[in-house]
């Protein structure tokens, strides 16, 4: 049954006892008597509608579902209803108000009328004391949003089958969420918290130990306009804070300084973390996580170095900024990667120390001053704008690798074609065989860097000037790069070592 736009009290109470007289399982009611006071809608307590529970008594057995806008609702024990049943509303199980006004205790005594709910919504709702208490045993979904008058948000120890819980303002006082999450016997999975400040010193200060003490089973947690301190030096146990906890999000946040790299060592399990609009203390963002499959970092303010370590699951990698620079981007370990998307301006560096074999990457930088690659032939690259590269391919590591895979030289081919942009390359190599393209392939293939400056040829046993060896190579690399200044220069052996290891 559903009343809109009806506000003859009267004629309300009326259809309403009709409705529920007929065993009504959904109502909607909605009288809409608001006032509207320089374009702003404006909730009068005493102009609402109020909601006769006498209507319910012994008659609401079957409402499952009741959604309520505009109205005022009184205490129900204090109605003290003539009924023969112990609960009010014992079938009810999803309850969604906005803009009502509850007065002292009424909420609090709704509930108690309501064994079986599970989901319950609050929207622009006042509350007669600024206090929101929540109990129920059977409730798995709570969502408040722009509760502005709300002080405290009280949830009771027998809440403890709470799956989700969602949290909206736009004016929150800091002490609102820190009495949410408390009982040890909670089930939370998804949480979602939203301030809406937009300035960083009037953020919500994040309460760790107190929200999350107890959150073993959470799965999904988004934040947006909190600000985010250092766990490590609150948490004081052995076990993990956020055991389960796949998702993670921020948005509009700050990090104190440690604070995200404390925080993703109390979440083993994570798969997805989502880094958006936010400032870093020390103007650099660490991530490190062995579960870690995808990363997103979005227009955050300031960030100069993002680096991600040990994260050998990581298959995405999204990294985009309307900023005009940063200085380094690093990701090590990540053997795992398979996609890659970079949209920036400018970026001083691009260090990628690890990837998959079927990686795809997007590069699309206006100007990115080094490229630091160590990888395989088989990447895709899609690279823009850069002015100097450092490539380490595998295959090019191993002594006599492409004596046996000769089949490969047109992979190297392509391989270096993708960073035909670039003014200087500098190409790490083991193996002297490998970079002496074949005659037939000469033919078959253009050259890949037709129009590099400088091609740098690094190996920890280059040949003698004299050799055949030596004037073969050059050949060779003048194919590659025909109008570059071509070196060959002797590297360090520990460099070497130090890439077959990472591999």
């Amino acid at each position: 049954m559903h009343f809109y736009f009806c506000r003859d009290a009267t004629v309300i109470d009326r259809w309403l006892e009709r409705a529920i007289n007929r065993g009504l399982k959904e109502l909607d009611i909605s009288p809409r008597q608001m006032t509207i006071i320089h374009g702003e809608i404006v909730v009068e307590a005493e102009k609402l509608y109020r909601l006769p529970w006498v209507s319910f008594a012994n008659n609401a057995q079957s409402l499952t579902s009741l959604n309520l806008e505009y109205v005022r609702m009184a205490d129900i024990q204090s109605a003290k209803l003539q009924r023969d049943e112990k609960y009010l509303l014992p079938s009810l199980k999803t309850m969604s108000f906005e803009c009502v006004w509850f007065d002292d205790k009424a909420f609090f005594s709704l509930l108690l009328e309501c064994p079986s709910i599970k989901y319950l919504s609050l929207t622009g709702c006042t509350f007669g004391d600024f206090t929101c208490r929540v109990s129920s045993s059977s409730l798995e979904f709570l969502k408040l949003k722009f509760c502005f008058q709300l002080e405290v948000l009280q949830v009771h120890d027998e809440t403890n089958n709470l799956e989700s819980f969602t949290f909206f303002s736009e004016s929150a006082p800091y002490s609102l969420c820190e009495n949410v999450i408390m009982n040890k016997s909670f089930k939370l999975k998804n949480i979602n918290i939203f301030t809406g400040s937009y300035n960083l010193y009037d953020s919500y200060h994040l309460s760790w130990v107190t929200l999350f003490a107890n959150a073993k089973f959470l799965t999904s947690l988004n934040l947006e306009d909190t600000r985010i301190a250092n766990i490590s030096a609150n948490v004081q146990s052995d076990e993990r804070l956020l055991p389960s906890l796949k998702t993670l999000s921020f948005a509009i946040s700050w990090f104190a300084d440690e604070a995200l790299p404390s925080l993703l060592l109390e979440c083993p399990s994570i798969e997805y973390l989502s880094i958006t609009e936010c400032c870093f203390e020390n103007f650099k963002c660490q991530v490190s996580s062995l579960n870690l499959k995808s990363l997103e970092v979005m227009d955050c303010e300031r960030l100069q170095v993002l680096q991600v370590d040990e994260a050998k699951n990581l298959e995405s990698f999204t990294f985009a900024s309307p900023l005009p620079s940063h200085e380094k981007v690093i990701l090590n370990n990540t053997f795992n990667l398979k996609n890659i998307n970079i949209g920036v301006d400018d970026l001083g560096q691009f260090s990628l120390n690890g990837c998959h074999r079927a990686l795809k990457a997007t590069i699309n930088v206006q100007n990115l001053h080094l490229f630091d690659f160590l990888g395989t032939l088989k990447a895709e690259f899609s690279v823009k704008g850069c002015q100097g590269a450092k490539i380490a391919v595998r295959e090019l590591l191993f002594k006599n690798w492409f004596v046996h895979y000769s089949s490969h030289f047109p992979t190297l081919i392509g391989c270096l074609k993708e960073f035909g942009c670039c003014k200087k390359i500098s190409l790490y190599n083991q193996d002297l065989k490998a970079l002496i393209i074949p005659n037939h392939f000469r033919k078959e293939f253009s050259s890949p860097l037709p129009k590099i400056c400088t091609l740098e040829v690094m190996m920890p046993s280059p040949p003698t000037k004299a050799s055949r060896d030596y004037f073969d190579l050059m050949e060779s690399l003048h194919w590659i790069a025909p109008s570059a200044k071509v070196k060959i220069c002797k590297s360090e052996t520990h460099r070497f070592d130090a890439l077959l290891e990472e591999h």
